[in-house]
């Protein structure tokens, strides 16, 4: 008689490789989901590095734009560089003027006959009491008065201390040694900070007990001056220190010695330092240029029989193709308002696109058109700035908050948000099918071994009786 046997399930079916493998076949389709999320980060970190790329142009176009000043970089010269320094700003009119330092500039200081040996010992030690040192710096309304205490345990090095920390910001005390290093003698100096009279003029009194111990009685007083400058055509005029901004326009001026004469100051435009900021201005649009070109790349791989197009991070997107459109319309559509002048579009100042997009700045032009018609190029320089740089410029509506860049990230960002809660939803729908799948072949394992145990049960109420 046949043997009735169930076999293979209980022992030859692997219910969890089975679950696993179902749910991973199904788990490959959310890989483009993932693909995409992956593309969308790596987009938004190639449009952080395109920002930052704009706003270094924006940097570097900032110099030309018409609230900055001139254009075109200029260049002072002192006729007597020992007498008068001389630096100018980018506004200062093209012109000479002479002027003579009849006054230099200065701060008070106070000194004392006092000596002391140690600046650790008391200057004081019979005083009774508290006494008092009176410091009176500036006048009128810029006037200040501080009190520093001296009693019997004050040294020189705590009073010194003091009267500087009374007010820092216009008083400086200090100890000098004027004996030897083995026979030591120290010196109370105080010194404003400020010069010129209103600011700087400083009186020092002392209170009646410091008085009467003979204490700081012999002062020796040099007043703060101020600077004065005569300007040949004008007269003399009076300021307070000797770094002076407001004589002439866009003009700092350092006076350094009086009295050695008349020193003409000369106001020339400077085409080199210009050309080396409009070359700087040329390498931030190509390296702008360049990124996006690298990024903007589609390659085509090859794989036995399968072609797969490779994008750039920002292959997917227009903006900066937008961006670098924008400003190269602006670069060729800018045109000098200067009339009868040879010097009209920025190709003229030596500016000129290359085949890969990229700009190709030639210094040797540049200088020439400065040298035909300064006015001219500081027109081009200046409309061209003005229409990318300024607020609402082109660079600004790429760059700002809310602006064309930062709205291509928050778009990223939302659907990544999305795509992350699908896939989410996809990753709980799969767990709950592992489930049931591994609920289903254990009740299948389950039943196939109560199977077995009645086919060998049935087996044994079958079998032949044993022959003894």
């Amino acid at each position: 008689m046949p043997v009735v046997q169930f076999s293979g399930l209980a022992s030859g079916i692997d219910g969890q490789a089975i679950a696993d493998a179902l749910i991973e076949a199904q788990r490959l389709a959310s890989v483009p989901l993932q693909n995409k999320v992956t593309a969308n980060e790596e987009e938004t970190s190639a449009l952080e590095e395109f920002n930052t790329r704009l706003l270094t142009l924006n940097s570097q176009v900032s110099d030309f734009l018409t609230l900055s000043g001139g254009a075109v970089e200029k260049n002072a010269r002192s006729s007597n560089e020992d007498s008068v320094g001389a630096v100018a700003s980018s506004d200062a009119a093209s012109a000479s003027t002479t002027i003579s330092v009849l006054n230099l500039a200065r701060s008070a200081t106070v000194s004392f006959d006092d000596r002391f040996a140690s600046v650790d010992e008391a200057i004081a030690p019979g005083l009774s009491g508290t006494g008092a040192m009176s410091i009176t710096v500036g006048t009128g309304d810029n006037e200040t008065t501080v009190d520093v205490d001296i009693d019997n345990t004050t040294t020189l090095a705590t009073l010194a201390a003091a009267i500087t920390d009374a007010l820092p910001e216009q008083l400086q005390a200090s100890f000098v040694n004027a004996g030897t290093e083995t026979t030591p003698d120290y010196a109370l100096l105080i010194q404003g900070t400020e010069s010129g009279i209103e600011q700087g003029t400083m009186s020092v009194a002392l209170s009646a007990n410091v008085i009467s111990e003979g204490l700081f009685q012999a002062q020796n007083v040099i007043q703060a001056e101020n600077a004065i400058v005569d300007v040949s055509g004008i007269g003399q005029v009076v300021r307070s220190k000797n770094q002076i901004n407001d004589l002439i326009p866009g003009i700092s001026l350092d006076l350094k010695i009086a009295n050695t004469g008349p020193t003409t100051i000369s106001v020339a435009s400077d085409a080199s330092k210009t050309a080396e900021k409009v070359a700087n201005m040329v390498e931030a649009f190509n390296s702008l240029v360049t990124y996006s070109n690298e990024n903007d790349r589609v390659e085509r791989v090859e794989s036995s029989n399968r072609v797969t197009n490779v994008f750039g991070d920002l292959a997917r997107t227009r903006i900066d193709d937008q961006a670098i459109n924008s400003l190269r319309r602006a670069l060729s559509s800018t045109v000098s308002t200067v009339e009868n002048s040879s010097v009209r579009t920025m190709s003229d100042l030596g500016i000129t696109t290359e085949r890969d997009g990229t700009l190709k700045f030639d210094e040797n032009t540049f200088l020439e058109a400065v040298g035909k018609n300064v006015a001219a190029v500081e027109g081009l320089l200046q409309s061209y700035a003005d229409r990318i740089g300024t607020t609402d410029g082109t660079i600004d509506q790429y760059t700002r908050f809310g602006g064309f860049v930062d709205t291509a990230k928050k778009a990223n960002t939302q659907e990544n948000a999305t795509i992350n809660s699908r896939l989410r939803r996809l990753e709980d729908n799969l767990e709950r099918q592992r489930e049931s799948l591994n609920l289903l072949y254990s009740r299948l394992e389950s039943r196939v071994s109560d199977l077995n145990s009645q086919g060998d049960a049935l087996n044994n109420l079958l079998a032949p009786p044993s022959r003894s």
